[in-house]
């Protein structure tokens, strides 16, 4: 009589190379030893005849499961194996998978979706469409559960087992985390990604199709957006690249929030890397677009705008067994949309993408596809057919198109002179033959070859920089442009812009001789030493021997503060400077210019910044000896230097490639005269601004500029400082030197009263909002915050913990206002009251994970009753959401000896009832907000002002800047708020006032008068003071 092994909820998943490489997951209720047999040829249960075994590799008990994962390498390829798993009991059933081929010539299959949650018969049923169209492996988009207990797993992977097939067949899944998942360790641990973060990528065919995982559910800039961007960038010949994520960046349903994080971090990346396919789920929505790029320009919707040839496509939105939500926010690029269960089901060749939607309500009665043909549709499968078609097809672009190349002339070609000169290039087709070659000038055409060498003349018509493409049209009618050269004739003028392109480029050498190639920011210079920074701009289009007119380096501020000091910055005096490498000393090791700079930068106040005060001084006399070097050429690379004293914290290529360092160098080639010198202008102030006539950033010698300086209100100027001294406004300056000027204000204050401040700290980690069960368990992670009834692992009528830090109130200050403000997570309401106390120490501690926690630290003898209103809309953040006067408690432990300003403060909610609240793990800019008011002492020259915590709740897009600029922020008083705009030069270009209320605001500004360029936007009034750098 058999014995079978005591296995079950087999999952297959992907940490690698899926042609050959595969992951086997179970659950091992009993028995000990398991061992995975497999092989090519089916020998049923008969363990011993399998060719190959392999023992576990990691066992994890989670969930009350015991999961183990075997992973099995060095698999061939589109080919079938079958397996059985063999322990201490006896043997399992025998199982069998696939791995997807290894060719990119082999079309592939997928099923994608996500958001299964509770509802079981829908979650079955797509299941079963699973088993039926046997994809090469499931995309799924997160919320596997609703709640992530322990019966929900275990019924989840019970009805995973409705993806095998009836004979035994196993499709891998690729997982994704959602907000239902309450940390990146639940998908790791149940499905073994090959990331602990649940971000991940995983290739098919070899560089047929790319598959990207991405998490909505924890920090999107920073680390996960870095490694999106160069793994783009690495994988740049792959034919197809998608990625499934939770969150949509547009969702389709009006109740849900969008996804501005996941737009500003990855919507441009998409597009610019050819990320043709995106997959979001969360909405419980059906939605397909139309090809789309982000852009703010005329006829855009949400940052949107429609491009067939070039767009991404954007599907999903999650029904595989989620509550459904109404299709009632469609876009001008929505495609179609609609409300009903459904996955995707996609194939993927080099030619074409194709996405079909599937209705699961019928899958019973759905057929099987044939393993020789797994993409014709099985009988009744429910194929949806919109208005705009059943199938959704990305063509290749470059399938079939011709290949072209510029012969001459070079790139950056300097000719002395107007004169005839061939244009040439090269083209073929690889499946057919070239029609004609067309040549153009500065985007017009001047003439066309059709026959190989493809070539014209062209007459120069007179001095100035020029522009060469060429485009070659095959027999069928395909064409393709070339690369863009430039050349130059006679006298040239050019300016050139070039950032820091590599996290390599910008780098630290420590005192000690230490490089560091990675950091986020560039300490100029003081970092526990004073260190020395290397920057390395590539491919400079400067010809040799050109007269360089202007040249600085522009920085972005990453931090304020700091301390003043003097930098010097030298040139390194090669003609094609290296890479900096990891050997000691590799940036002051390096030659010299003889030339040097000395800059004393004026204060950072902004993080954000980017203007005058974050730019060098003239640079040109570093630059000029580089490139009168014999071994200088167009295109060369170029290092700077910088050592001295002194702290500014710049951001670098890691922090955020957009902001690193920019070098712009103005220059002339050609003239036999020599140009006149030319000085900048360096303009600093807080709290007012400055003017100049003429407005510009860098003026002849002995131009005389008139300065002239305005106090913002509340505020007098007092004098000039730095290149200008004195306090006669306005003045003129007469410009023989580059110049740094600062104009100084200083508060008007006569008040004798006491003055009323107002301070908000949002909570800033895991370990400052926590829940008490009934029997003392600490939940620390959870991803809200139940106020205070739980039914989760039987949590019963908890106490709620909230720890708020760096709270600067003096002691023994008068509290005249205190609330805590919470944020919608869920809108499931059971009326009750609310006891809400505060720790009464002076320190309170973070809290642990030891029991009752909560319930040991002593309260305040003051104590606020509160009965919350109806919570209806998620993300709402109100009065509804806002407890009542917290005063008493606030001021019972300001009057304690040993409170300090700066202290944390820790808050007790108990009662009972329900309201569901965000928490720092479900979002941290949502997290619970404590906002106090209070009175300082009479005579502190201080008038009414608001601190704001550090959280980043300032929202400006689009930016680059279309018509409309939008401002989306956080009040926590009511008032008036003055918007001003100033272009680069410092001139105040546009005022736009504004009524804004307590909570969220929205403010639209009119953009439309202009022009190009970059500017600074100050926002300020109504406690609120913030200072954005703009695009246009």
């Amino acid at each position: 009589m058999a014995s079978y092994a005591n296995t079950e909820k087999y999952r297959l998943t992907l940490r690698d190379n899926p042609a050959t490489t595969i992951t086997i997951g179970w659950n091992q209720v009993s028995g000990s030893n398991p061992v995975v047999y497999y092989g090519t040829t089916d020998y049923g249960t008969n363990y011993s005849y399998y060719s190959n075994s392999k023992t576990v590799d990691r066992s994890v008990y989670y969930k009350g499961m015991n999961n183990q994962f075997a992973r099995l390498t060095g698999l061939k390829p589109n080919t079938a194996y079958y397996f059985v798993i063999r322990d201490s009991q006896g043997t399992s059933k025998r199982y069998w998978f696939k791995t997807a081929p290894s060719s990119s010539s082999e079309k592939l299959s997928f099923v994608a979706g996500g958001d299964s949650r509770n509802n079981r018969t829908p979650r079955q049923n797509a299941n079963r469409i699973v088993a039926r169209l046997r994809p090469h492996a499931v995309l799924f988009g997160g919320d596997m559960t609703s709640s992530g207990t322990e019966s929900e797993w275990q019924d989840w992977f019970d009805d995973w087992q409705l993806t095998i097939g009836s004979d035994g067949r196993m499709i891998p899944i690729i997982a994704a985390r959602g907000n239902h998942e309450s940390s990146n360790s639940m998908v790791y641990t149940l499905f073994d990604t090959p990331s602990s973060d649940v971000y991940y990528a995983i290739t098919f065919g070899t560089d047929l199709f790319r598959a990207y995982t991405l998490n909505t559910e924890m920090s999107i800039s920073g680390n996960q957006t870095s490694w999106l961007a160069n793994d783009l960038a690495r994988n740049s010949n792959v034919t197809w690249k998608s990625a499934q994520y939770h969150k949509p960046m547009r969702p389709h349903v009006s109740s849900k929030s969008e996804g501005n994080t996941q737009y500003s971090s990855w919507a441009n990346l998409f597009y610019q890397n050819n990320v043709k396919l995106v997959v979001e789920c969360d909405a419980h929505t059906v939605k397909t677009t139309w090809p789309v790029r982000p852009s703010t320009s005329s006829g855009s919707d949400e940052g949107f705008v429609r491009d067939d040839v070039n767009g991404t496509v954007y599907t999903g939105e999650g029904c595989w067994g989620a509550p459904l939500r109404s299709n009632n926010d469609n876009k001008a690029w929505t495609r179609n949309s609609g409300m009903f269960n459904q996955v995707k089901w996609i194939f993927i060749e080099k030619s074409k993408i194709e996405v079909r939607t599937v209705r699961v309500d019928n899958a019973y009665y759905v057929g099987t596809v044939s393993d020789n043909n797994i993409f014709t549709a099985p009988s009744n499968l429910d194929i949806w057919s919109p208005s705009n078609g059943s199938v959704v097809t990305i063509r290749n672009a470059n399938a079939g198109l011709p290949d072209i190349g510029l012969i001459s002339p070079a790139d950056q070609q300097y000719y002395t002179s107007p004169q005839t000169i061939t244009l040439s290039a090269s083209a073929s087709d690889s499946d057919g033959s070239i029609s004609s070659v067309r040549f153009y000038i500065n985007g017009n055409y001047v003439g066309q070859d059709y026959t190989t060498p493809y070539q014209v003349n062209y007459a120069i018509p007179s001095d100035g920089n020029y522009t060469f493409t060429a485009i070659a049209e095959d027999n069928e009618g395909n064409s393709k442009t070339s690369e863009t050269r430039t050349f130059n004739v006679g006298v040239v003028q050019n300016t050139i812009n070039v950032r820091i392109s590599s996290g390599d480029d910008d780098v630290e050498e420590s005192s000690g001789g230490t490089m560091y190639t990675n950091s986020s920011d560039i300490e100029l210079v003081y970092d526990g030493s004073n260190q020395t920074v290397g920057l390395r701009f590539q491919d400079l289009a400067i010809p040799q021997g050109a007269t360089i007119n202007t040249a600085y380096i522009q920085f972005t501020t990453d931090e304020t503060g700091g301390s003043s000091g003097t930098l010097t910055i030298r040139a390194e005096d090669v003609s094609n400077s290296s890479a900096f490498s990891t050997s000691s000393y590799n940036v002051s090791g390096r030659s010299k210019t003889s030339a040097s700079v000395n800059w004393s930068p004026s204060s950072w106040s902004s993080v954000g910044q980017s203007s005058t005060s974050q730019r060098t001084p003239n640079l040109k006399t570093l630059i000029q000896e580089v490139v009168d070097r014999s071994g200088w050429s167009s295109g060369n690379n170029m290092t700077f230097i910088i050592n001295g004293t002194g702290e500014r914290t710049a951001e670098a290529y890691e922090g955020s490639s957009s902001s690193a360092a920019l070098l712009t160098v103005s220059y002339t080639y050609g003239n036999t005269t020599t140009p006149p010198d030319f000085h900048t202008l360096s303009i600093s102030a807080s709290n007012g601004i400055v003017s100049k006539s003429p407005n510009q950033n860098s003026f002849e010698d002995g131009t005389n500029v008139t300065l002239s300086a305005t106090p913002n209100n509340g505020y007098e100027f007092i004098g000039w400082s730095g290149s200008l001294s004195g306090s006669q406004n306005p003045v003129t300056v007469t410009m023989n030197a580059d110049k740094s000027i600062t104009a100084n204000f200083r508060t008007i204050d006569n008040d004798t009263d006491p003055v009323e401040v107002t301070i908000s700290k949002r909570v800033i980690s895991s370990y400052d909002d926590a829940e008490e069960a009934e029997n003392g368990t600490m939940y620390l992670n959870s991803s809200d915050l139940e106020l205070v009834y739980d039914s989760h692992n039987s949590a019963g009528y908890q106490k709620v913990g909230i720890r708020f830090q760096s709270l600067n109130i003096p002691n023994g200050a008068n509290i005249t206002g205190a609330y805590i403000q919470f944020t919608v997570d869920e809108n499931i309401n059971n009326s009750g009251t609310l006891s809400i106390y505060a720790q009464d120490q002076s320190n309170a501690d973070y809290f642990s994970s030891s029991s009752y926690d909560i319930s040991y630290r002593p309260k305040t003898s003051a104590y606020v009753n509160w009965n919350p209103s109806t919570w209806s809309t998620v993300g709402s953040s109100g009065s509804a959401q806002r407890t009542p006067d917290l005063k008493s408690l606030v001021q019972e432990v300001v009057n304690r000896s040993a409170w300090t300003a700066g202290n944390p403060m820790a808050f007790i909610i108990e009662g009972y009832g329900r309201r569901v609240a965000e928490s720092y793990d479900g979002s941290s800019s949502a997290a619970p907000l404590l906002v106090v008011t209070y009175e300082s002492a009479p005579g502190s020259n201080a008038r009414k002002f608001v601190e704001f915590e550090e959280a980043k709740e300032f929202i400006a897009y689009p930016n680059p800047m279309s018509h409309v600029l939008n401002l989306e922020f956080e009040a926590i008083i009511p008032g008036q708020v003055q918007i001003s705009f100033f272009d680069a030069s410092g001139k105040l270009v546009k005022n736009h006032g504004a009524t804004i209320t307590v909570g969220h605001n929205k403010v639209k500004v009119v953009t439309e008068g202009l022009k190009a360029g970059t500017y600074t936007a100050q926002i300020i009034g109504a406690g609120i003071s913030k200072t954005i750098k703009l695009i246009k």
